[in-house]
């Protein structure tokens, strides 16, 4: 049996709104290059996998000190006084939903479906890994603001936001852990520590993000 982990990116992000979430059934549409490999990764893995091929697709996962592209990590990296985040310019609406998940919950359900009996992934072939709260992006700023105490300083940029709203149809994928996804405030506040406890890197050390060239050249 294989495992596929993709990303929620491959989907086509004009599909999806508050009343109609991305589900297993939403066909590809990447725009970026980083969605197309993912998305050509996941014709290959149906095409040369076996039967029992399993895709996980994860949603805006975010760290504490080894994220360092997430909007919730620059925030936080912001909060904590880091050099190169005095201000930081978000290239999202801020009333563009986004649904954050915990990457320690993101790591669970991995792990749990990669060890997954064959004879479910014949009857779910697509499964969606995401918290199940999406919010307004300026509703998240605030939630970082709440947990650090620190006023954040962002600018928003809507024209650059080729997502749009990025709202998940999450299935049972908590029903089948021990326990559910933690809310946005106890996952800020766990990589709001880690952060905090780290050794702090300027923007330029850290170094380009692979990740984040490939979704800024489109």
């Amino acid at each position: 049996p294989l495992l596929f982990v993709a990303t929620t990116a491959s989907t086509d992000p004009r599909a999806s709104s508050a009343d109609r979430p991305i589900t297993r059934d939403t066909p590809l549409g990447p725009r970026t290059h980083y969605a197309w490999t993912k998305a050509c990764g996941e014709m290959y893995a149906r095409w040369a996998g076996p039967e029992e091929t399993l895709l996980a697709r994860p949603c805006f996962a975010y760290g504490g000190a080894s994220d360092s592209m997430s909007n919730v990590s620059k925030l936080l990296r912001q909060a904590a006084g880091h050099p190169g985040y005095e201000d930081l310019e978000l290239t999202v609406s801020p009333d563009s939903l986004k649904d954050y998940t915990w990457q320690e919950d993101v790591s669970r359900a991995i792990a749990v479906l990669s060890i997954w009996p064959s004879e479910w992934r014949i009857f779910m072939r697509y499964v969606n890994i995401a918290a199940g709260f999406p919010l307004p992006t300026r509703e998240v700023v605030e939630a970082v603001e709440r947990v650090t105490g620190v006023p954040s300083r962002v600018r928003y940029r809507p024209d650059l936001d080729y997502m749009g709203d990025h709202v998940m149809e999450v299935g049972r994928i908590w029903d089948w852990l021990d326990q559910g996804p933690v809310s946005l405030e106890e996952g800020i506040a766990s990589a709001w520590e880690d952060i905090r406890s780290a050794e702090p890197r300027t923007v330029h050390e850290l170094g380009p993000h692979p990740l984040t060239c490939m979704e800024n050249d489109r």
